[in-house]
């Protein structure tokens, strides 16, 4: 039976987020006696340009409360307290009654046998197919309606930080503390190509829209993009100051976010690598984000306890809303209106986009909320964590 806490690996991953939580300073040591010292990784060569790397591990958590049979989720006022703002500090007036985003009580919870679960991501042509990337190195494709383990993927060299479907579905790229991004076949299992170039761990990766372009955010703070077809290196991305932590395309594919240790959001132009004005939504680094089914916004989670929402084509703030719920590890849109958040103590919580008013939280882990993914079509959600619990939410229609 796996223990209460989470493991060593499952802290090292967390860790970046609870230490620029609770201490707001990170220690400057080189990414190659980091993983030489926990034992991940390999050594690489010199990078050209040497951000700070990722700090060590913080001490272990404490043991979390009993995990209920059933999760319970509540909506409404003990959530009502949350702090929403405007970028003048204004507060937001009452808004709309509180209501259940989700159904009270997962419809099914499948236990990863690595552990922890770092990455999910459902396959955009079949929505039972779910890949999962656990403590083991490797990723299982699970079948949520049957509660089993189609397949398992094994090849990285040390543990799979991140998982994205390819458009068409019939690959998954996955990023590692091994250095590398790995393309999968889906249908047979086997790795078609292996991505070098990062000297240091692979945070995050993401596919275009088109299907052409893998991307990568790694910890020596450069976004680094290939040819999905082929492998070949077509553009490294520089600005950030720490590693990037968080990767999206906008849904029209024209442009590229990542978010970092840096605490700042950067968008690129995908077909010229131009960078944009910056959104600076954060005191703490960027753990997630994700675009609205429109393009016009991006959400963001951070360390410091709050989600942003900016406009990605001004590089304005739009709003903060304040979780109370500890660092945010995952965002996702669940539809244009709504947005999921999955928090350092194991709640999910849903707002209101328009208005930044909490919505619902869902007591759906014991530990951290590493992920979330939404299932075609929108009417189901998933949520990965430390726990090794992966669950799946029913979507209410709004």
């Amino acid at each position: 039976m796996r223990s209460a806490a989470a493991s060593p690996w499952f802290q090292v991953f967390l860790s970046l987020s609870i230490v620029a939580t609770a201490i707001g300073t990170f220690n400057e040591i080189t990414a190659r006696s980091y993983s030489r010292a926990l034992g991940f990784g390999r050594s690489g060569g010199e990078a050209t340009k040497q951000p700070p790397p990722p700090p060590p591990p913080p001490p272990r958590p404490p043991t979390p409360r009993p995990e209920p049979s059933h999760p319970v989720a509540t909506s409404n006022k003990q959530t009502a307290s949350l702090a929403v703002t405007t970028p003048g500090g204004a507060a937001v007036a009452p808004l709309p009654a509180a209501r259940d985003v989700v159904d009270r009580g997962a419809l099914r919870t499948l236990r990863d046998p690595s552990g922890g679960v770092t990455a999910v991501a459902f396959a955009p042509n079949r929505a039972s197919l779910l890949a999962a990337a656990g403590e083991d190195r490797t990723i299982r494709l699970w079948n949520v309606n049957t509660g089993l383990v189609e397949r398992t993927l094994a090849g990285h060299d040390s543990g799979v930080t991140s998982l994205v479907f390819s458009p068409d579905g019939r690959s998954i790229a996955s990023g590692s503390a091994d250095n590398t991004v790995r393309i999968w076949d889906v249908a047979t299992g086997e790795a078609r190509q292996v991505l070098t170039g990062a000297d240091r761990w692979v945070f995050c990766v993401a596919w275009s829209p088109d299907g052409r372009i893998v991307a990568a955010g790694s910890g020596d703070g450069a976004v680094r993009l290939w040819d999905a077809r082929s492998g070949a290196p077509l553009r490294t991305l520089i600005g950030h100051q720490r590693w990037v932590s968080a990767l999206g395309f906008s849904p029209d594919g024209q442009l590229l976010a990542s978010g970092s240790g840096d605490f700042v959001v950067r968008l690129w132009r995908v077909s010229s690598g131009a960078e944009l004005p910056s959104l600076r939504l954060h005191q703490g680094y960027v753990k997630a984000l994700a675009w609205a089914p429109d393009g016009k916004t991006i959400a963001t989670g951070s360390a410091d306890m709050t989600i942003g929402i900016g406009d990605p084509w001004s590089g304005t703030q739009v709003r903060s809303m304040s979780s109370g719920q500890g660092a945010i590890y995952a965002v996702a849109f669940t539809d244009s209106r709504t947005l999921a958040a999955g928090a350092y103590n194991g709640r999910l919580q849903f707002f209101d986009v328009a208005s930044g008013q909490p919505l619902q939280t869902v007591a759906a882990h014991t530990q951290s909320i590493a992920a979330m993914a939404l299932a075609p079509g929108g009417h189901q959600l998933v949520t990965a964590g430390a726990d090794g619990a992966i669950r799946l939410w029913q979507i209410r229609a709004p």
